[in-house]
C-alpha cells in the first residue's frame, strides 16, 4: 500500500502523502477535510493553542532530573569517593610482559582520575552557588587578595552578597 493521500495544512504548505485508510480515519474524526479527490487538508480548532501541549518526552525527562540541591550534590561527591574499585582491577590486570598494556591501562586509570577531579571541581562549584556563605566566602576570599582593594568595599561586596545591604 502506497501513500496516496497528499495532505496540505490550513495554510496550504504541503505535508507528507498519508495512506487513504488515514485520511479517512482523520476526516471522520474531524481532523481533516477533503479539498480534492486524493488531498486532505488538516484542521487546527480554534479554541486549541497546540503550543501549550506537552511532550511526553519532556514529562518523563522531568521526572527523572533530580533536584539540584547540597544533599544531591553531596551524594554525588560521595559515590565518586566510593569508585577506586577499578583501581584495584586495572592493577590486577598490568602484565610486565606487556608493557604497552600497561601503559594504556595506566593511562585509562589517569584520565579516569582527571575526570573525577574535573567533576570535584564542578559539583564544588554549584555547591558554592547553592550555598550562599559559601560563595560569598569565595568572593570575599578572591576580593581581599586581589592587590588594591579598599577593605571598606570587600565588607560591602559581603553584606550585599548575604543580603545585608541593598543593591544599589
Amino acid at each position: 500500500m502506497k501513500k496516496t493521500v497528499l495532505v496540505s495544512d490550513p495554510f496550504g504548505r504541503e505535508c507528507e502523502p498519508t495512506f487513504p485508510k488515514r485520511a479517512k480515519g482523520l476526516v471522520h474524526k474531524g481532523r481533516a477535510r477533503w479539498i480534492g479527490e486524493n488531498r486532505i487538508c488538516l484542521a487546527v480548532p480554534p479554541d486549541h493553542d497546540f503550543r501549550k501541549d506537552t511532550d511526553m518526552a519532556e514529562l518523563e525527562s522531568a521526572k527523572k532530573t533530580p533536584a539540584l540541591t547540597a544533599e544531591y550534590l553531596l551524594a554525588q561527591i560521595e559515590k565518586i569517593g566510593e569508585e577506586p574499585a577499578y583501581i584495584g582491577e586495572a592493577i590486577a590486570k598490568i602484565d610486565n610482559s606487556a608493557p604497552e598494556k600497561s601503559h594504556a591501562i595506566a593511562a585509562v586509570v589517569e584520565a579516569r582520575e582527571t575526570t573525577n577531579r574535573a567533576l570535584l571541581d564542578f559539583y564544588r562549584q554549584i555547591y558554592n552557588d547553592l550555598n550562599k556563605e559559601a560563595h560569598a566566602m569565595t568572593v570575599l576570599e578572591k576580593a581581599a587578595s586581589t592587590p588594591g582593594t579598599p577593605v571598606g568595599e570587600v565588607t560591602r561586596m559581603l553584606n550585599r552578597l548575604l543580603g545585608f545591604e541593598e543593591i544599589k
